[in-house]
């Protein structure tokens, strides 16, 4: 695109694909794929060893931004000595994917541990002014409540599919929410309150909402595929909810 006689160069933005996923194979292909059609992949971790794959890919590309994070689901591997985590915090420019999980993982005796690392991070993250990449499923007041003490500015709520009062809350902040193929009508039995994607589309500006994939798919196709589906299937599910919602108002 051209503006004011300058060259734009336009890009897909996929903001949580998990890049890491790939086999050598695979991924050899994802970045000449990323190259060619011009996306670019904000790519979270969920482990330590995740990071340092991720950390080796980005050295190959420019259009990866890597962040580090330590899945809820992992919490206990690192609760008891979070301050082995400080390296690799240090290194990263945003923090992804953290947050809470109390759908998923149903053994509630793992939840303290899981507060306690969100909160590790989100002290770094306020002292170091970095953005956040959140989980949050099934503990979305907890985090906001967390982002509140902690002073969080920048955040994004990945694929948020629950609360809608903390929803209006989250807007309210001006904290973005990703949406991503949970949207589309094959996941309603799925994803409990699949419905409150309707309010959703009521309520989120769209200048608050970016797309995700996350990806890779079980099939490991490749980035530019992936991204175009979602953002093609998820542009009409997302049409279709304001249309239904404009009609029931």
């Amino acid at each position: 695109m051209i503006t004011n006689g300058t060259c734009v160069v336009l890009m897909l933005v996929d903001v949580h694909f998990h890049t890491y996923v790939y086999t050598q194979e695979e991924l050899a292909k994802a970045l000449i794929d990323i190259q060619e059609n011009r996306v670019f992949l904000c790519s979270v971790t969920c482990e330590i060893h995740d990071w340092t794959q991720t950390l080796e890919i980005v050295k190959q590309s420019n259009q990866i931004l890597p962040m580090f994070g330590i899945h809820p689901g992992n919490a206990l591997n690192h609760v008891e000595n979070l301050q082995a985590l400080n390296p690799y915090m240090k290194d990263a420019s945003m923090f992804g994917e953290i947050g809470l999980d109390r759908i998923w993982v149903k053994d509630s005796s793992q939840w303290p541990a899981q507060d306690t690392l969100l909160a590790y991070f989100l002290e770094s993250a306020e002292k170091e002014d970095k953005p956040v990449m959140l989980h949050t499923n099934g503990g979305e007041r907890e985090v906001l409540d967390m982002l509140d003490t902690h002073s969080i500015s920048r955040a994004i709520f990945h694929d948020y599919d629950c609360s809608l009062a903390v929803l209006k809350e989250i807007v309210d902040r001006d904290y973005y929410l990703t949406i991503g193929r949970t949207i589309l009508d094959e996941y309603k039995a799925r994803v409990p309150n699949w419905d409150h994607f309707l309010e959703m589309a009521r309520v989120v500006p769209e200048d608050l909402l970016l797309t995700e994939s996350d990806g890779p798919p079980r099939d490991h196709r490749m980035p530019y595929d992936v991204l175009m589906e979602t953002i093609s299937r998820v542009a009409n599910s997302y049409k279709n909810l304001r249309q239904t919602w404009t009609s029931l108002r």
